[in-house]
């Protein structure tokens, strides 16, 4: 059985031909960018997507998906790409 946010996280392992086509030009991996903007979705009934009201259990499960998926391709990079090129891997916040 399939754990839930798997299919995110295992979504992440495209980035390893991305970074194989640009490595040359770019050194600063971004995985996520403002995890905190869009776990608000959950909680704020502002129209922000995806504008379900579940508030902490939907924030949670929003931000340990990000977390696993980060994770996976962090060490993507790390153990395939770091060495020759020298780059980073992070998440903004």
């Amino acid at each position: 059985m399939e754990r839930k946010g798997e299919n995110i996280c295992f979504q992440f392992h495209s980035t390893k031909s991305h970074i194989s086509l640009l490595h040359v030009q770019v050194k600063w991996w971004n995985t996520i960018n403002e995890p905190k903007i869009f776990s608000m979705g959950y909680s704020v009934p502002i129209g922000i997507a995806p504008n379900i009201l579940t508030p902490g259990h939907g924030q949670y499960l929003a931000v340990h998906t990000v977390l696993l998926s980060h994770a996976r391709a962090y060490r993507l990079y790390e153990r395939e790409f770091k060495a020759n090129q020298g780059g980073e891997c992070f998440a903004f916040q």
